[in-house]
This record gives C-alpha cells, structure tokens and sequence, in this order.
C-alpha cells in the first residue's frame, strides 16, 4: 500500500452503505416546444435576444449551434455559407426532439432564399419548423 491510499478493507467499509432513494422525474426541458437556433460565429447578440424573448414562456427551451460567418460581408461571403447549414443544424439536439430551427442570417437568407435555407435544414430535421 502507497503511504495517503486507503487501504482495501477500508475502501470497503465506505462503500457498504446503499441506500435507495425514491424519486419522481418531470418531463424535461422544452415539454412544449424545443427550438434550435443557427447563430452566426460572430453574432454577439442572436442568442441573448432569443433567451429574453422565450423567457416567460413555461416548457420552451433553446438550444444553440453556431455556423462559421464571413469578416466582410457580401452576396459571395453570403453564399458561401449555404453548404455548411445542414452541418451546423446537425449539431443540434436529436432531429425528432426539434420543433422549429432558426437560422439567424437575414441576409444570407435573403441570398440563399427561404426555399435552400429550409431545405438544408430539414435535410436532418425533416419534422422541424423553419
């Protein structure tokens, strides 16, 4: 035995004692709705902003992903996100738990059109609401 180990019989004595606890769960988080938000790497706000507007409403929870987002914005830089989308949607939350998913880009939903965005979405959260 190594000097400031217990010893086994010791160990032993501690680990006697179980004891079952009852206990009663709830439903979880987000019992009404859960809703995944795509905010922008350099989006500062998006996410403050949706926890103040949910946060009177019972049983809705939010959960966040990020996308990377261009320095300089422009049509191209824009564009150029709509590839990575589907990606960013997949790390939210398991895609039959999602009821509605936000991407937090006007402007590069004004590019891509509603049409791609909510595609790429539902490509893995084909239940969801966009």
């Amino acid at each position: 035995m190594s000097p400031g180990q217990p010893n086994a019989a010791a160990m032993s004595a501690a680990c006697d004692v179980v004891e079952n606890l009852p206990y009663t769960t709830d439903g979880g988080y987000g019992q009404r709705a859960l809703i995944g938000l795509i905010a922008l790497a350099r989006d500062y706000t998006v996410e403050q902003e949706m926890g103040r507007v949910l946060a009177g409403l019972d049983d809705v929870a939010h959960y966040i992903t990020r996308i990377d987002s261009p320095v300089e914005v422009r049509p191209e830089t824009l564009a150029a996100m709509g590839p990575n989308i589907a990606a960013a949607a997949q790390l939210l939350l398991n895609p039959d738990d999602v009821d509605v998913v936000a991407y937090g880009c006007t402007s590069a939903s004004a590019v891509l059109g509603p049409d791609a965005v909510s595609k790429a979405i539902r490509s893995v959260h084909p239940q969801a609401r966009v």
